[in-house]
């Protein structure tokens, strides 16, 4: 029978008959079929999970619920959810089974909600109102694995800061990051990386460093304060003359740019002194610069000049190049008159021993 014949009455007898033709009939009986039923006890929706006023609920959960029909009918439900202690918000219509999933929660809230059982008759039965609380907001772990490692030495002057965190919840986490000199006032920077770059720690210091991580909900966790120590500065590279070459001869005297190369391990900016002159012995300074290079100028003819170049970084160390030299060109007419008077020199001197070998024979 389908599902339209519910309630309804039926009658029924038996004839049996042989092969003469002779019958006999049965008395008539009757059966009733039963109404149909809404879902009832035990078929109102029950065992809820999460399990009703439960706390430090994940702030994603699966609802779950029990529910039967005395008829066999199939069975259909509207989920009800919000944070009203009367949901109203429909979450769900229709739904064949009996788990609906819920995320994005927020935290440290109490959620209500409640199932109704539809059958294929149109019948329902609503269930009670349960309710659940999530959990409360944790506090970011304690941001830890630093690099550098905590008193650690010789570290470069420009160096990565890192270290590792994590949130319990899941999180998103955004972190301070204090750094200085021991015992001066401490840079803060805020960032959502697990790592810092800093470029230009002084040489040869104690650094202390810490880290605070925050969550959106206002919890905080702070790291120890770990130190490490700088290497000292090294010294520049020992500058190398570019321009002219060392040795190099035949230069204008108007002027000649002296240029050289030279770098800092460290990477310091550099500056430099140049000492000039004719005398290797004497060389004074001729100026000082932040650039590569000098112009020099008021050379002397067919001179020879002596220049080193001192390099000096941000923290006085030193280095001192070789001595390069240089001759300027000779003069022209200076040399032109001068191999005219040698001519004339040899002129007269040939005459004279003319005059002498004519007076002799």
């Amino acid at each position: 029978m389908d599902a339209e014949e519910s309630g309804k009455t039926y009658s029924w007898k038996v004839t049996a008959r042989n092969e003469f033709g002779k019958e006999t009939t049965s008395d008539e009986y009757s059966f009733t079929t039963q109404e149909n039923r809404a879902p009832s006890a035990p078929s109102t929706p029950s065992n809820p999970g999460p399990s009703d006023k439960t706390t430090n609920q994940p702030l994603t959960v699966v609802l779950s619920w029990t529910c039967n029909d005395p008829d066999g009918d199939a069975l259909t439900y509207d989920v009800y959810f919000d944070t009203s202690n009367n949901p109203t918000t429909k979450v769900s219509v229709g739904k064949i089974g009996k788990t609906l999933n819920r995320s994005n929660l927020s935290i440290g809230t109490t959620y209500y909600w409640k199932v109704v059982a539809k059958d294929i008759k149109g019948a329902t039965t609503e269930g009670p109102v349960w309710r659940f609380t999530t959990q409360s907001n944790r506090a970011p772990n304690v941001p830890s694995n630093p690099s550098p490692s905590n008193n650690a030495t010789n570290q470069p002057l420009t160096i990565t800061l890192s270290w590792e965190c994590s949130d319990p919840d899941g999180d998103e986490l955004e972190y301070e990051l204090y750094y200085g000199i021991e015992g001066e006032v401490k840079r803060r920077i805020v960032t959502k990386q697990k790592e810092h770059l800093v470029i230009g720690f002084v040489p040869n210091k104690t650094y202390e460093w810490n880290i605070i991580a925050k969550d959106a909900y206002g919890g905080t966790s702070e790291s120890q304060t770990y130190t490490f120590n700088t290497l000292d500065s090294r010294p520049p590279e020992k500058p190398q003359a570019i321009s002219p070459k060392d040795r190099t001869s035949n230069l204008k005297i108007d002027s000649v740019t002296l240029k050289w190369k030279s770098s800092d391990p460290d990477g310091d900016k550099l500056s430099y002194i140049v000492y000039f002159g004719t005398d290797r012995n004497e060389l004074t300074v001729k100026g000082t610069t932040e650039k590569e290079e000098l112009v020099i100028g008021n050379l002397e003819y067919k001179k020879t000049y002596y220049w080193i170049v001192v390099a000096t970084d941000l923290y006085g160390k030193t280095a001192e190049s070789q001595i390069f030299e240089f001759t300027t060109k000779s003069n022209i007419l200076t040399t032109t008159f001068m191999w005219i008077g040698v001519v004339a020199s040899v002129l007269v001197v040939g005459y004279l021993l003319l005059c002498l070998l004519y007076y002799i024979f």
